[in-house]
């Protein structure tokens, strides 16, 4: 179950992914559940491009994985939705079922968080271009991986608290 092999991968082949599982990863992104219906998902697909890659990787620890990705997905949310207070939520949902379905391909991905932090937002827009109504909520660097990881569980039993037996 890939929920349970998703790992962040920050380092990938110079294998280039196919066009047709950027489409499955997106239609995945587009099944996740959003507040009254809502969708404020926007994508924007960038097959590898070394300049921009170059640029995004100088930026210091927050895009360092793409130095070697081969596609980066940019992840926006419409500014015009009834429901606003809820976009962040929204936007994970679909972040999560994106990195799920990558895995499913035998794919690696990292995701890097752009919003709420404006200087980031700033520095995501002046790189690939601002987006009329649109904001940038994280960016996810995709390709195959260089080695294969294994999960670390995270499971921790002391945090789960059931009603009444406390």
């Amino acid at each position: 179950m890939s929920i349970f092999e998703r790992v962040s991968v920050r380092e990938f082949t110079d294998r280039k992914v196919e066009r047709e599982k950027i489409i499955e990863v997106l239609r995945a992104a587009m099944q996740a559940p959003s507040a009254v219906n809502q969708q404020p998902w926007e994508f924007l697909v960038v097959d590898y491009n070394e300049a921009l890659f170059d640029k995004l990787y100088n930026q210091g620890g927050f895009a360092r994985s793409m130095k070697t990705a081969q596609a980066l997905l940019v992840l926006y949310y419409r500014n015009d939705v009834s429901h606003p207070q809820y976009v962040l939520e929204d936007m994970a949902a679909c972040t999560q079922n994106a990195l799920l379905r990558i895995t499913e391909l035998g794919l690696g991905a990292v995701w890097m968080g752009v919003a709420p932090v404006e200087k980031r937002i700033e520095m995501v827009n002046d790189l690939v271009g601002a987006r009329e109504n649109l904001t940038p909520f994280c960016l996810i660097a995709v390709g195959y991986p260089k080695e294969n990881k294994a999960q670390i569980s995270r499971f921790d039993e002391t945090r789960i608290h059931f009603y009444g037996e406390e």
